[in-house]
């Protein structure tokens, strides 16, 4: 497999750990799977394209992983916005002025 399908791999295994859900995910590597393994096995033979569609597997499950390491890294961030915006606004008040 040439490096620029490995990476190709890797950016769709990002991108499906970023936005989908792992359910979703095992059906995009069964697919990658087969098409790596049909078309290494229809040119090279069953020995290669067993070990096409392992590097396939492989290379998505670690792109999965980055992907979702971003997506939690980015709803942490989120969260502590949020809460640090929450807190903002509990500060006390200037004298005389009310708060309900």
């Amino acid at each position: 497999m040439g490096a620029w399908l490995i990476a190709g791999l890797f950016v769709l295994g990002a991108g499906c750990g970023a936005t989908l859900r792992l359910m979703v995910f095992v059906g995009v590597l069964v697919g990658a799977a087969a098409v790596a393994a049909i078309a290494v096995g229809m040119a090279q033979g069953a020995g290669p394209a067993a070990l096409a569609a392992l590097i396939a597997v492989i290379t998505l499950q670690v792109g999965y992983a980055a992907g979702f390491v971003v997506r939690a890294a980015i709803r942490s961030a989120r969260d502590r916005a949020e809460s640090k915006a929450k807190r903002a606004g509990r500060s006390p008040g200037p004298l005389g002025e009310r708060r309900p």
